[in-house]
């Protein structure tokens, strides 16, 4: 949703993507295709898509809605992404919505109203998906948060992941992609929407690692050492409108053999938002190998270079 959550928003996600030895990254803006606020498909109503994953096995993107089964059952799209057909001026073209898929508890029913928050979404083994629901821990509307995994084409829920209490992963991975935003009420945003996104490239190397502090505050931040990040896109220098983007993905590859990133906003249903997809190539990125893990959290998108393997 709008607000910045810090807690769990969180996805450890699996995808044929980029090697461990990823070094200096850089973007090109190839364009964006927008979905209209209230567009209808399969008797579903297509919005607050906050997270995006890539099944190269099929060509096919999933997309999470964060509907908390208000206005219809939680639910994930499927779509047809051409980035080369994305366009300056964003009129619909190169997305095509294939399928909707209902998410089904262990107990073969759908997901009750108010009792999830999903947020993320990343392919594991083609025919699998995990899904992360960040909770809520507003009191008399209490979500225990989860990371949940679910057939592709049933919506079934199959296997839970054991949470950390902190909603906190950590990693022993040298270099990601992480998709920072802010939002402010009265930002001099092109089209005012508020909207400042940005990706980074990040390095963990030399960072120190702080899963089992409890409380930065009572430590203190001495001998602490930053993780260091280096601006690859600023969205704002598109002089165009950008809505709430959330989800980040690698995508195909391209037809100029460059790998493509796609990331799309979260419109929280709301008539003056939009559903944004944007796409990019990826320039000075080496060959391929194994997995890529994707992690989404609640300021941003990390996509992980680290070999991991799940059965």
């Amino acid at each position: 949703m709008r607000q910045l959550i810090i807690t769990l928003g969180v996805l450890g996600g699996l995808l044929n993507t980029l090697s461990a030895q990823a070094s200096s990254l850089g973007l090109n803006y190839l364009g964006q295709s927008i979905i209209p606020t209230g567009t209808q498909y399969g008797g579903t109503t297509v919005g607050g898509l906050s997270g995006i994953t890539y099944n190269p096995a099929n060509d096919s993107f999933y997309t999470i809605s964060d509907d908390r089964s208000q206005i219809n059952p939680a639910r994930f799209y499927t779509a047809s992404i051409d980035p080369t057909l994305f366009n300056a001026n964003g009129v619909n073209n190169g997305v095509t919505f294939t399928g909707v898929t209902t998410l089904l508890q262990s107990n073969g029913q759908p997901f009750p109203t108010l009792s999830l928050d999903p947020e993320g979404i990343a392919v594991v083994n083609g025919g699998q998906v995990f899904v992360s629901s960040e909770g809520n821990a507003q009191a008399g509307s209490i979500i225990d948060p989860f990371v949940n995994r679910f057939g592709v084409t049933t919506g079934q829920e199959n296997a839970a992941l054991p949470v950390n209490y902190k909603f906190n992963p950590a990693f022993s991975v040298a270099n990601q992609i992480a998709l920072e935003r802010s939002f402010a009420v009265g930002a001099a945003t092109t089209g005012n929407t508020g909207n400042t996104v940005k990706i980074f490239q990040v390095s963990l190397a030399g960072a120190s690692n702080i899963i089992n502090n409890n409380s930065l505050i009572a430590s203190g931040t001495a001998g602490i050492i930053p993780a260091q990040k280096t601006l690859l896109f600023d969205l704002t220098n598109l002089d165009i409108p950008i809505d709430n983007v959330q989800g980040i993905t690698f995508g195909e590859t391209l037809p100029n053999g460059k790998r493509s990133l796609i990331l799309v906003s979260d419109n929280n249903f709301d008539a003056t938002q939009f559903t944004q997809f944007l796409a990019f190539e990826i320039e000075s990125v080496p060959e391929s190998s194994t997995v890529l893990g994707v992690i989404a959290v609640g300021i941003g998108g990390f996509l992980v270079f680290k070999k991991r393997k799940f059965d």
